[in-house]
């Protein structure tokens, strides 16, 4: 009975499996439109992190300055880049 019962529940996952597939296929033009849009997300990602990483530099510099190097006649706080605006 448990045999029946996990051989059933298997079944139903590939059925499901083959179903969200064969969804994502219908929607997609092609192959290429999907393997087109996966790039763009993956460029767009990598651009987002490397503006993250940018970012989270700056602030380590404000922290330094704040925390290190604020007394009186110090120089002022670097403006933020144009690329992180």
């Amino acid at each position: 009975m448990t045999a029946l019962l996990v051989a059933a529940i298997g079944a139903l996952g590939v059925a499901i499996g083959g179903i969200v597939v064969a969804v994502i296929n219908a929607r997609s033009k092609n192959k290429g439109d999907l393997y087109q849009r996966l790039a763009t997300l993956e460029q767009w990602r990598t651009v987002q992190e490397n503006r993250y990483s940018h970012l989270w530099a700056y602030c380590r510099l404000l922290i330094d300055y704040a925390y290190k190097h604020r007394r009186d006649g110090s120089p002022d706080l670097p403006d933020m880049p144009d690329d992180l605006k």
